[in-house]
């Protein structure tokens, strides 16, 4: 496994500082602060990681009412158009009857 760097509050000084550990191991560390000697247990990396990358694997779902919607729009749409179409057509249509 690699090593990387976590953050770690002392719990005697209450101040934040970085240790560099493997992921999933316990580390003894001595406060470079007020020098207590502090027992770490570093989370395992996986853990992590998947909590990290859910969100960012939503961002590119779309929600399936997302999709109905814009297909009812559409819909809409094209009703509203040809019936504008059938009316106006109906319109030259009667108007060259009458004269």
């Amino acid at each position: 496994m690699e090593q990387g760097y976590f953050q770690v509050t002392c719990k005697q000084c209450h101040r934040a500082f970085s240790v560099k550990a493997e992921a999933g191991a316990t580390v003894k560390c001595n406060c470079p602060f007020c020098g207590s000697e502090t027992t770490v247990a570093i989370p395992l990396m996986q853990q992590n990681q998947t909590k990290a990358q859910q969100p960012n694997q939503q961002i590119g779902k779309r929600k399936t009412g997302d999709n109905i919607a814009r297909c009812v729009i559409i819909g809409f749409v094209i009703i509203a158009l040809g019936l504008l179409l059938i009316s106006t057509l109906l319109y030259a249509v009667f108007t060259a009857m009458s004269n």
